[in-house]
């Protein structure tokens, strides 16, 4: 069966959705201002220092900048303030500066501009214990939230902050991306839209809801958001990539020249690697590929989505225990994020080890209910397994068909899981039904329509279809921005 992505699985029909969007929330952050930050060729000439200086205790650690007047820097150029919430993790301290990393920057911040997650938390429930109507605190908190992935209370924060007077752009563009994290698209793009109606230059917003779009399988929408966001800023990475992976689902040859751009315009964009060596996997160039993911993993080691994505390729490749480990990786280093805990599941299909991957298939649809993969992974292992005790025909039959619901009844893979579940029924009309209908939905020069035509054969003759290894629709790795769930953007 296949894997993938944390965004491509979830849309519905052949490239998935982006319920699972990993974000960069866009929260103000108020609180204590500390001393101004010192130009950032100080903090250069601090790397240069004696190793004495180095300081240890700081790095792994998750932080957020303290206060809108924080600043990231490299040399002298500011990559990055607090106005922007993002999550970031500490990969080096030196002195009274911190190399901090998110997936879209990386530069020095003063020690004292910065304050670990764990107690910005502590810091805005205090502050909204001692006064109840402090609307910043309320925005703070929900963005707080919403890196935890607790969506609701993202959402009750957000209400809150708007209720109380921070009707700011920032803090409906952070609710729009938590409706988006709970695939309330409508209710996320109409967010969006109210951010634009402010400021009608606000190129981030309309990234954001280009990737709502892009969740709904629009992609005419999804391009001219994308292209707003590329003529209010040439030179935004993320924006190019996002347009290079919008045009990738419409099979636009550009989408490569956009993917480069992103990394011409910024060497340490790691997403830009990653789905650029999905296209290098798609077009069979392998050794470009695996240089892509390895430059993506050296230059953000916590990304968990350069794991999951490599581990897809070596499935694809046939070395389900390389896999394996990548899977391992992606699950340790972010234990929410979904599409690594069912991927990880057909790998362990892969090695014969059934229990561990139906835990892993359960536990993705935990974390995410309205993935149709992880719905078609558990069917498929119920409907297939060589192993007798796994089979159970009723179940596989309610989660494919699930897993077809989630995915519109466009979704050739869905529909060719259901097919086996109908077959392992004993409803062999049905189960023949369903992968003609797999094959007509089937996109062109899908490789999977000779396995397809084997199975409808075999339900024709009323027999069952057993698993061996299966590789699934082959779509590009590459897939749409990932909102990350460390809230870095």
């Amino acid at each position: 069966m296949k894997t993938q992505d944390s965004t491509t699985a979830r849309r519905p029909g052949p490239i998935g959705s982006a319920a699972r969007m990993a974000l960069v929330l866009l929260a103000l952050l108020h609180g204590a201002t500390g001393p101004a930050l010192g130009q950032s060729d100080e903090a250069n000439k601090q790397t240069e220092a004696p190793r004495a200086l180095a300081d240890e205790s700081w790095v792994g650690r998750k932080v957020v900048l303290r206060g809108p007047d924080a600043q990231v820097k490299v040399d002298k150029r500011v990559v990055a303030t607090g106005q922007v919430f993002r999550v970031y993790r500490v990969d080096r301290g030196v002195g009274d500066w911190l190399w901090v990393v998110a997936d879209d920057v990386a530069g020095w911040a003063v020690k004292d501009r910065v304050v670990p997650v764990e107690q910005a938390w502590d810091e805005s429930n205090r502050a909204i214990e001692n006064d109840p109507n402090a609307a910043w605190a309320y925005s703070w908190r929900g963005a707080l939230a919403a890196e935890r992935r607790d969506w609701d209370r993202a959402l009750a924060d957000f209400d809150a902050a708007i209720r109380l007077g921070q009707a700011d752009a920032a803090t409906f563009g952070n609710r729009g991306l938590a409706w988006a994290c709970k695939r309330q698209f409508a209710a996320a793009i109409a967010d969006f839209d109210e951010v634009l109606r402010r400021d009608p230059n606000d190129a981030r917003a309309y990234e954001d809801r280009a990737d709502a779009w892009l969740a709904l399988n629009d992609y005419e929408r999804a391009l001219a958001d994308f292209d707003a966001a590329v003529r209010l800023q040439p030179g935004n990475a993320r924006a190019r990539c996002g347009r290079g992976i919008a045009k990738l689902r419409k099979q636009d040859p550009s989408a490569l020249d956009d993917l480069d751009a992103a990394i011409r315009l910024d060497r340490r964009c790691a997403l830009a690697y990653v789905h650029r060596a999905g296209v290098w996997a798609s077009r069979n160039e392998r050794d470009r590929a695996l240089a892509d993911f390895d430059e993506a993993i050296r230059l953000n080691p916590w990304l968990a989505t350069a794991r999951d994505h490599r581990g897809r390729f070596w499935i694809a490749s046939g070395d389900p225990r390389r896999a394996l480990v990548d899977f391992e990786e992606a699950v340790r280093l972010d234990p929410n994020q979904a599409s690594a805990h069912r991927n990880r599941g057909v790998a362990l299909c892969a090695v014969k080890s059934y229990s561990r991957a139906l835990a892993d298939f359960n536990e993705a649809i935990r974390l995410d209910p309205g993935d149709p993969e992880a719905y078609a992974g558990r069917a498929w292992l119920w409907a297939t397994c060589p192993d007798q005790k796994f089979r159970d025909a009723r179940r596989a039959v309610e989660s494919a068909t699930r897993a077809c619901e989630l995915g519109r009844w466009s979704c050739a893979h869905c529909l060719d899981v259901l097919a086996a579940a109908q077959a392992e029924a004993g409803d062999f009309v049905a189960a023949a039904e369903s992968e003609a209908r797999a094959m007509a939905t089937a996109r062109v020069g899908d490789p999977d329509r000779a396995a397809y035509l084997n199975r409808l054969s075999l339900y024709q003759g009323k027999k069952t279809y057993r698993d061996g290894p299966r590789r699934g629709p082959e779509e590009p790795i590459a897939s749409a921005p990932a909102r990350r769930p460390t809230g870095a953007r």
